[in-house]
Formats: C-alpha cells, structure tokens, sequence
C-alpha cells in the first residue's frame, strides 16, 4: 500500500554572523503541517518537522526520507529558509549551524539532495522550497541580484519523477567578508499555498484533487499581485499528474450517463414494431415516451 510522507524544514536560527543579519521568515510552517496532515486537504500518512537542524541532522532525515521507499509512495520536501550559492555556483541550503565560509562542511548540497532523489525508488517526488537565495561573489557586485539562481538545473538530477516548485528563481542577498548585501523581499509564497489547500481554489478542473501543477498556478497568480516574487514550477522525467492535495469542499461531479438504459429505452419500441408490425406503431411510441420515462426516473434516482 502507498503512503504520503513529507518533511517540513523550518529554518530561522542561524549562528553564523552573516547570515543572521538577514530577516526571518514570517510563515507559520504549523498551519503548514496542519494542512497537510488533514485527510480532508494533504492527507499524508506523516508529516516530520525538523526546526533549526543542524546539518548532521538534516543530512540524516534526508536520508530517511528518500531511503526504503515503494514506487507508489508520495514524498515531500518542504524547505523554509536561506539558501547559498558559492563561488562555484554550486547550490546549498543553510541551516542554523551553516558557516558561509564552509558551505560544503556545513550545509546541504543540491547534489546530495539530488542524489538521493534519483536512488530513491518513489516516482512522485515533491520538492517545494520557499527561500530567499544568496551568492558569495568572489568580490561584492550587485549587479548579481538580476541573475537567476539556477534553480531550473539544481535538482534536475537523472530520477524518475520529479517535480520542483519554488517562491522564486532570482539571487536576493549577497555575501562577502563581512557584510550582506540586498534586503530579500517577504515572502507570500506559503501563505497562498496553505489557503490554495484549505479553500480549495486551487482546484482548477474541479475534480476535487488537486494536482501540483493547479497549486502552481493558483499561488503564481497571487504572489506576481502583491510582490516581485515570481513562484517556478520543474518537472522532470514523469508524464504522472503530482497530486498535492484534496479540494475539502464538495465537488459535484458529472453523472455518467448511463449508456444501458438510453440502449433499452430505445430498443423496446424497435422490438415491439418488428414483432407487432406496423399495426403496432401507435403502442410503439408509446412504449418509447414510457422507457424514457423510466430512464430519467433511474438516472436521478440510482448511483
């Protein structure tokens, strides 16, 4: 049997003096949790929060996460926080004992999340990062914050099924020696996603399930209205449908007409003319407006 797992990195403690100049996140990822784990709305089995980890120990819940699971099994990776990229360009996420001076030692690679991602056997892999993204230019050049953070390639990896959504694609903040540059915008990202699953507006095609690609555009068009964020969306190797969510209201769904009664409401008066004859027309219409009859009366009236 399949099983919905996700894991929740609520990331805003950090010891390293640089990167504790920079604002916290105000997101509530508690109502985030709350969501998921309604039956109604995420409907996932388990939902691990891990807040202000060490890298020690995100390593290992990483691990956990993608390690021994069933190809049917649903699995998301929910991070909030800072993310960094050096001067290799090479892409990590910060926790609370990150060092921007020892990113490789003290921080989580997007190789290493990567590599994991494609050992895992799960075809519907889940990975939403709501950060602010920073460089470590070699020498201090704000011209930076136009460039793209690369997200697009971080995690493209060579798995099977994949998806990556983000609040945005864009460097935010500089970092050098001994000062940051670049104030990053809050973020709305995670509020729209949490009302998209409690409403239910993100169920665009009204099936009552919403699918990863729906919450996208739901949330996009609400960030792009109130701030410079621009939410991105990645799918990799999979034709399947992510779905993230339930829509908790009721969704009228259409009736399936039911192709059996339409067959006899208009077959017996057929039968009745060939067995009758022609004679029998008169009482064959009549059969016909009574089938029908019927059929409307069984159509409203049986599952």
């Amino acid at each position: 049997m399949s099983k919905r797992i996700a894991l929740v990195i609520d990331n805003r403690a950090y010891q390293d003096d640089l990167l504790s100049q920079l604002p916290p996140l105000q997101i509530e990822s508690q109502a985030l949790i709350a969501i998921l784990l309604e039956p109604s709305m995420g409907n996932f089995n388990s939902v691990e929060l891990l807040t202000n980890p060490s890298v020690a120990q995100l390593r290992y819940h990483l691990s956990n996460l993608f390690n021994r699971k069933k190809q049917f099994d649903v699995l998301l990776l929910y991070y909030l926080g800072h993310a960094i990229i050096d001067t290799d360009h090479q892409w990590y996420l910060a926790v609370t004992d990150t060092r921007c001076d020892g990113l490789a030692e003290t921080a989580v690679s997007a190789g290493y999340i990567s590599n994991l991602m494609d050992r895992s056997l799960s075809h519907q892999q889940i990975l939403v990062l709501d950060c602010c993204c920073g460089h470590t230019p070699q020498s201090l050049n704000l011209m930076y914050l136009a460039d793209k953070a690369g997200l697009d390639v971080a995690f493209k990896g060579n798995g099977y099924g994949r998806v990556v959504l983000t609040a945005s694609n864009t460097i935010d903040f500089l970092v050098e020696a001994n000062k940051v540059s670049g104030a990053p915008e809050p973020s709305v990202f995670t509020q729209y996603l949490i009302e998209g699953l409690r409403t239910g507006g993100a169920d665009g095609d009204g099936d009552g399930q919403i699918g990863v690609e729906e919450l996208y555009e739901y949330v996009y068009y609400k960030v792009i209205r109130q701030t410079n964020q621009k939410p991105r969306l990645w799918t990799y190797h999979s034709p399947d449908k992510f779905i993230l969510g339930r829509n908790p209201k009721e969704v009228e769904m259409p009736r399936p007409v039911k192709w059996d009664l339409i067959f006899g409401a208009v077959m017996a008066p057929i039968v009745t003319v060939i067995i009758g004859g022609l004679a029998s027309l008169s009482t064959s219409v009549g059969l016909a407006g009574l089938f029908l009859l019927m059929y409307a009366f069984l159509y409203w009236t049986l599952d």
